[in-house]
């Protein structure tokens, strides 16, 4: 998994009707919590994880390519130094990192793997507070308690339905990568477009799945596989990226990023659905736990400025 706003710009003006912006956002949470279930249908069809992982990357490569193509050629120029730091992110990182991911989906409830990556921001939060100088506010350190305590829900679920405890590990270091993999791209993010860096952390990413991979999957897929490496390199890739940076066009990313965090909700239904598996009440308050820490700093900082402005309507603010 990936979470849908690392990629995002620091901010954006809303420039845009509300609600469209809320649409694209939802959007972009729903693709990108399909990648464990689309995951899930191709070890159904006989893949392995070495095999779906070149497909994967491949596909959303070339997709990205297309688009950029069409869109804005420039996006393609790319400094020597930020070719390099993308390098290091897609064939150290990106590909261990997804490694993991889906070997723990080979073991795990697709639901309950995803809610698992989805407790990185409180990894990030503290790494950003040791390495960038983040000062978290009661509304932050109240979020990291809210996903803390959503995290522990979610493993206890697992521990009572008797996961086995290497789909946990492999799930927790996935997200453990994934939380230095977000504080890495934020350095290089500076001063490049995050297209420019999404598209060659990509390529990279598909370099190096075709060399520890096994890329000949690429010249036997069938009919039915064919269709799930191109859906999962478009739906949670390509695509949701694409819906983020338009709804960040529209609403900023503030907005975006908030209503984007449906995508462990989205993973849940969709395994629920698709899959047939079931959910657990404590799987999903561990849920709704992780979504109000997500959706807490966001909203925080306009219900005070909402309550102050009502005090001062009121007179009842300080003077």
């Amino acid at each position: 998994m990936s979470g849908p706003s690392t990629n995002a710009p620091a901010a954006a003006p809303p420039s845009g009707p509300l609600w469209t912006g809320v649409l694209l956002s939802l959007g972009a949470g729903a693709c990108y919590g399909m990648l464990g279930v689309l995951a899930k249908l191709a070890y159904a069809q006989g893949m392995t994880e070495m095999e779906l992982l070149p497909v994967r990357f491949v596909f959303a490569t070339g997709l990205l390519l297309g688009f950029l193509l069409l869109r804005s050629p420039r996006l393609l120029r790319v400094r020597a130094g930020t070719l390099a730091r993308c390098a290091g992110l897609g064939l150290g990182l990106f590909c261990v990192q997804s490694t993991l991911f889906f070997k723990s989906l080979a073991l795990l409830p697709a639901s309950t793997a995803i809610l698992i990556i989805y407790c990185s921001p409180v990894g990030i939060t503290l790494g950003a507070a040791a390495f960038f100088g983040l000062r978290p506010g009661r509304a932050v350190r109240a979020a990291l308690v809210a996903v803390t305590a959503g995290c522990a829900l979610v493993c206890y679920d697992a521990f009572t339905r008797a996961a086995p405890w290497q789909g946990l590990v492999l799930a927790g270091a996935a997200m453990a990568l994934w939380c230095v993999y977000a504080l890495a791209l934020q350095v290089v993010l500076r001063n490049e477009h995050p297209l420019t860096v999404t598209f060659y952390v990509f390529a990279a990413t598909a370099l190096g799945f075709l060399v520890i991979g096994e890329p000949s999957v690429l010249l036997r897929l069938t009919a039915p596989r064919l269709v799930i490496g191109v859906l999962i390199g478009l739906v949670p890739t390509v695509l949701a990226l694409g819906l983020l940076f338009t709804a960040i066009e529209r609403i900023g990313s503030a907005h975006a990023s908030l209503f984007a965090s449906v995508e462990p909700v989205a993973t849940t239904i969709a395994a629920w659905a698709l899959l047939d598996e079931s959910v657990a009440w404590l799987q999903a308050l561990g849920a709704a736990c992780i979504l109000a820490g997500v959706a807490l700093p966001t909203l925080a900082p306009a219900l005070g400025r909402r309550f102050a402005a009502s005090r001062e309507r009121t007179g009842l603010s300080r003077t």
